[in-house]
């Protein structure tokens, strides 16, 4: 089985309260919005532990409205997450689904922690309990939570093996979202199946969208050879390795499509 690339990108933090969830507008503390504002800066290179510093003093006032101290719980649950503290950020989750049930942004972030731990079938089953209803496949065009469970369970069950699970739940992914994310999984689920020409326009489509992702040049790449258009297989991966030339999964799939 080759290598799952590129799972960083399902690494997102719930950075605003749910507007759904809004009936009037909360009263937002001081201390919470700097909570929310530690954690939007980490894609910048703020540290991990200041978000964890910053909600927990927002959390430590007590705020009386249950939308406000589950989004300050789950906001520091993911700086846990993401620091590999996987007790303390599952506690958070806990707490904050106790706190708002229905919630599917808390739910999918509680379930990809079980994934970032090695618990795959934990994380299937967590995800498998957010998409238990099949109306929920109606829901994924309007619902971005519910199109990132979909697609986190595929990517689950690419972790798990279980391949063809995996294509159904980013056919249903790609309904909701065309996006670079969706269309490598889905391609993906495709070539670890040996149905690499049904993995190839997908690719070419994630590449016009995201031309800047080694990802989608080795896929593409070994997608192609393997489906028989080996000289344009070699030029994909002779691109990806032009832009990324220290990339190892490049090299490694440049040097089996030499010699295929």
């Amino acid at each position: 089985m080759r290598r799952l690339r590129g799972l960083g990108i399902l690494l997102w933090s719930f950075l605003a309260l749910p507007a759904a969830a809004q009936t009037e507008p909360p009263q937002i503390s001081d201390a919470a919005r700097a909570c929310y504002a530690a954690g939007n800066a980490v894609s910048e290179g703020r540290p991990l532990a200041e978000v964890v510093t910053a909600c927990s003093a927002a959390i430590a006032e007590q705020p009386g409205d249950a939308r406000v101290l589950a989004a300050l719980l789950t906001e520091r649950g993911f700086a846990y997450r993401e620091q590999r503290d996987f007790a303390r950020a599952l506690v958070d989750f806990d707490k904050a689904l106790s706190l708002q049930p229905d919630s599917v942004t808390y739910a999918n972030m509680r379930a990809w922690a079980f994934r970032e731990m090695g618990k795959f079938e934990a994380a299937e089953a967590a995800y498998s309990e957010i998409l238990k209803d099949e109306s929920s496949k109606e829901r994924v065009v309007q619902d971005r939570a519910i199109w990132q469970a979909y697609l986190s369970r595929c990517v689950v069950r690419q972790d798990l093996g279980r391949y063809d699970l995996a294509l159904g739940d980013c056919v249903v992914a790609l309904q909701g979202s065309r996006n670079s994310d969706s269309l490598y999984f889905a391609a993906r689920a495709y070539t670890e199946q040996g149905r690499c020409g049904e993995a190839v326009p997908l690719l070419d489509e994630a590449l016009l969208l995201e031309p800047a992702m080694a990802r989608i040049y080795e896929e593409l790449g070994y997608a192609l050879v393997c489906s028989g258009e080996r000289q344009r297989g070699v030029t994909v991966l002779d691109q990806g390795l032009a832009r990324y030339p220290d990339d190892p999964g490049l090299r490694e799939m440049r040097q089996w499509a030499a010699s295929f």
